[in-house]
Formats: structure tokens, C-alpha cells, sequence
């Protein structure tokens, strides 16, 4: 599904999450940790609020919950990659330093 400029700006808006803070988190895992958590507090907010069953839920709401979870499911995949580069790192280290002193 395409999604239009406003509506990407409407659900980053809502979810609290500017590109100063996502550039920021793909280098601290600190700052990731905690963008994580807060994304997901204000994901379960949002889908209480926009949800069609809802009163004031609508299918329009619907989409931008659509996509707010896709930016949520981003977000926490983000977190893996961070893990997955240092993990990486690791062991690159540990195979230098034991053919360095072996």
C-alpha cells in the first residue's frame, strides 16, 4: 500500500519520532533501547484511539494505524541489526586477537 507524504508525517507526528532521533538510535544502542519502548507505549495509545471498531475510529484511521505499526515493526528491527553488528564485531575481534597471540 502507498501511503501519501501527509499521512507519513501524520503517524511520525503522533508516534513522537523525528529523523534527528532515528539517525541518532542506529548509533547508541541506549538511545535505541528507549526509542523502542517509547514508540511501543505510544503505539498501543494510538490503536486505542484510532482502531475502526472504535466510536472514533475511522478507515482512514485505520490506515495510519496500518502504517504506524509498520514504523513500530522498523523500529524494533533496528534494535536487532544494532545487535547483530556487534555480535559480528566480536567475534571479528576475538579471531584477531587469538591469531595475533596463537
Amino acid at each position: 500500500m502507498t501511503y501519501s507524504d501527509e499521512q507519513i508525517q501524520e503517524v511520525m507526528g503522533a508516534l513522537a519520532i523525528d529523523q534527528e532521533t532515528i539517525t541518532l538510535a542506529r548509533t547508541h544502542p541506549r538511545v535505541l533501547e528507549v526509542l523502542k519502548r517509547r514508540t511501543k507505549k505510544t503505539f498501543r495509545k494510538l490503536a486505542l484511539k484510532w482502531h475502526p471498531d472504535r466510536r472514533e475510529g475511522s478507515e482512514d484511521k485505520a490506515q495510519l494505524l496500518s502504517l504506524a505499526k509498520t514504523v513500530v515493526d522498523e523500529i524494533q528491527g533496528m534494535q536487532a541489526m544494532q545487535h547483530t553488528r556487534r555480535v559480528k564485531w566480536a567475534v571479528r575481534f576475538r579471531a584477531r586477537v587469538v591469531s595475533t597471540t596463537g
